[in-house]
């Protein structure tokens, strides 16, 4: 091995290594992935909102503070992380969901922007959806629903969903039926985040 090729093998396992410290955190994936996002340095608070790795979060702050980005980029991040069961039956199923059309389009058209656009996530994507219920399966059979509460508040876009995470925008605006219908679905273990302004 000559020394040309063996400094090009140190740079790739640099590279190597350095990817997966970025994906390994979710400050440093949002920094890395989301430079026209954040085109500020995020504050401390900011970054305490993106670490928080509690089981259940509330991020209640106000406007342009990046609560929607961070949710995208938590979901760009599940999508990349998410390691296929063993179980072949098993269906790991996301839940975004928010208030109205008005809140989740942005959320979803943003997402779906940045996803199409760069190889890697694209490269992820099994198979996708848009319109009333969007839908995007990943190859490692991670289902993520994007749902409107509607203004039934009825539960009716809640229902036979079983997701071990439950992201949700614009929750300041949410009715309370339809969240006791997330409870009933979602895995006793769930990861819940919140975002709105309070």
């Amino acid at each position: 091995m000559t020394v040309r090729t063996k400094e090009i093998s140190a740079i790739e396992h640099e590279g190597k290594l350095a990817m997966g410290i970025v994906l390994n955190d979710q400050l440093l994936f949002n920094r890395f992935f989301a430079k026209s996002d954040l085109s500020e340095k995020p504050s401390v608070k900011q970054k305490l909102m993106m670490l928080d790795k509690s089981r259940r979060v509330m991020d209640c702050t106000s406007r342009n503070v990046g609560k929607s980005v961070n949710i995208k980029l938590c979901i760009m991040r599940d999508m990349v992380i998410h390691q296929k069961s063993e179980n072949k039956d098993q269906k790991d199923e996301i839940l975004v969901c928010a208030p109205t059309e008005g809140h989740l389009d942005p959320l979803v058209n943003n997402l779906f922007s940045d996803v199409f656009n760069n190889v890697l996530f694209r490269s992820l994507v099994m198979q996708r959806a848009k319109g009333d219920k969007p839908l995007l399966l990943t190859r490692s059979n991670l289902w993520i629903y994007f749902r409107l509460e509607g203004t039934a508040g009825d539960g009716r876009n809640m229902v036979a969903l079983h997701p071990f995470k439950i992201y949700g925008d614009e929750m300041a605006y949410s009715s309370q039926v339809d969240h006791r219908y997330r409870i009933d679905g979602a895995q006793p273990d769930a990861m819940w985040r919140y975002s709105g302004v309070p």
